[in-house]
């Protein structure tokens, strides 16, 4: 594995090694329906703008998991994708209807030197064997891609069983805390109490979309290092 971090448990890629090898990362990242909307947007701007960053890909799929970047899933409620490199402008393009990219294709295609993984909130219904597979599959590419992980966790929901996010949280630790950075959501997504039931910041209002973008701002600091 390239050794851009110092060790997992160190300060993050902006490290003296990391910039003394090549003049910036390369930055994959793959989400779900809250990477599509206002968290996503943010967290893209944080981490383009940023130095250490030589090339940001950036690709989201509503209602996708794990297992969705590997069938092609075809998502009916959005997607989004960004690529841009330093010093130029974002290519932006999305969607309502399309196929949610092979996660294997992007990784071959864009070799990074370090992929966020931006998934979970679709997955807490299903059965810990499964979760736990899903996490051993997309961390064993990662690793046979030569590059480093970063898990930024799902975020509380309105009306969302608060166990289930706490079992799948233990789930990652358990399965892959040793092979990936992982970024617990939870502190920085309490949601308006507004009667709003909709389980995207983006549908609360402006005071939902801050709260994503102050979300976006702490997940940044934390792949950064920060």
């Amino acid at each position: 594995m390239k050794r851009l971090f110092l060790t997992v448990l160190t300060v993050g890629f902006l490290s003296v090694n990391a910039q003394a090898e090549q003049p910036g990362l390369r930055i994959l990242s793959i989400g779900d329906s809250h990477s599509v909307g206002e968290f996503g947007i943010a967290l893209d701007r944080q981490l383009r703008d940023h130095d250490s960053t030589r090339e940001l890909s950036s690709y989201a799929s509503c209602s996708s998991k794990v297992s969705s970047w590997y069938s092609g899933f075809r998502t009916h409620c959005g997607w989004r994708r960004t690529v841009t490199t330093r010093n130029q402008a974002a290519r932006t393009a999305h969607g309502l209807l399309g196929r949610t990219p092979r996660f294997t294709n992007l990784l071959r295609r864009k070799s990074p030197d370090v992929t966020l993984v931006a998934l979970g909130a679709n997955s807490l219904k299903a059965s810990d064997p499964a979760n736990r597979d899903s996490m051993v599959r997309i961390i064993t590419d990662i690793q046979a891609s030569g590059s480093e992980c970063i898990w930024i966790g799902p975020p509380r929901e309105p009306g969302r069983n608060e166990q289930a996010l706490t079992n799948y949280y233990r789930l990652l630790h358990e399965t892959i805390g040793n092979d990936c950075r992982i970024f617990d959501s939870r502190p920085f997504t309490q949601f308006p109490r507004d009667g709003n039931r909709n389980i995207h910041l983006d549908a609360h209002g402006e005071a939902g979309r801050a709260i994503a973008r102050e979300w976006a701002a702490a997940a940044a600091d934390f792949v950064r290092g920060v």
